[in-house]
């Protein structure tokens, strides 16, 4: 889990600077890497959605993450989604 603070004053720019982390943080995680003498590639599935002062839980706002990532999931390997209104959009 990723917790990020925006200074985005408008969810439009927050929405694109956090899909510019999801796919930072897949990129990441997608570069080869050596475990004794075998090469590895990892495939990750990110979520996230966006608070913007709607009345809800630390729990809703997990439940909204974990069902995009779970679209992502279901979208195929090294996807990001992102949760917003009660629907995911499809990024």
């Amino acid at each position: 889990m990723v917790i990020l603070n925006s200074q985005q004053d408008h969810e439009t720019h927050a929405s694109a600077w956090v899909e510019t982390v999801m796919q930072k943080i897949i990129d990441s995680l997608a570069r080869p890497y050596q475990l004794s003498d075998i090469t590895h590639i990892c495939t990750t599935s990110v979520g996230a959605t966006i608070y913007t002062g709607q009345p809800c839980s630390a729990g809703d706002l997990l439940r909204q993450a974990d069902q995009a990532m779970y679209d992502a999931k279901i979208a195929g390997k090294n996807r990001y989604r992102l949760f917003a209104y009660g629907t995911v959009s499809t990024l």
